[in-house]
């Protein structure tokens, strides 16, 4: 089940003169607790101030992204991702859900 995001809740940005892709403030989401994922980590070697090492761990996230989180429910396994919007598609939450087996045959 795919279910759209309010308005309110996207920042579009110009795709060209025939429109526009709507973005989730996947940031915002994160603060209100949804886990995130980065496909790319970059670790910096050197402090921008100085050239010796830093100690602390300084790293660069890129592509941020939603992977499938679990729902709690106490009937059956349910999960949900988000997804930025394309051309193709607006942005949306998919909800899945494992099938329930017919236990009533015998």
């Amino acid at each position: 089940m795919s279910i759209p995001f309010k308005g309110a809740y996207l920042i579009n940005t110009s795709l060209s003169d025939d429109g526009f892709v709507s973005y989730v403030d996947i940031k915002e989401c994160s603060r209100r607790g949804v886990s995130l994922e980065a496909r790319s980590v970059t670790f910096c070697a050197f402090d921008a101030d100085s050239s010796m090492m830093d100690d602390s761990d300084k790293y660069e996230l890129s592509d941020l992204r939603h992977p499938y989180q679990s729902l709690p429910t106490s009937f059956t396994g349910m999960a949900f991702k988000i997804f930025q919007g394309t051309p193709l598609r607006p942005a949306c939450v998919e909800l899945k859900s494992k099938s329930c087996k017919d236990h009533s045959r015998s």
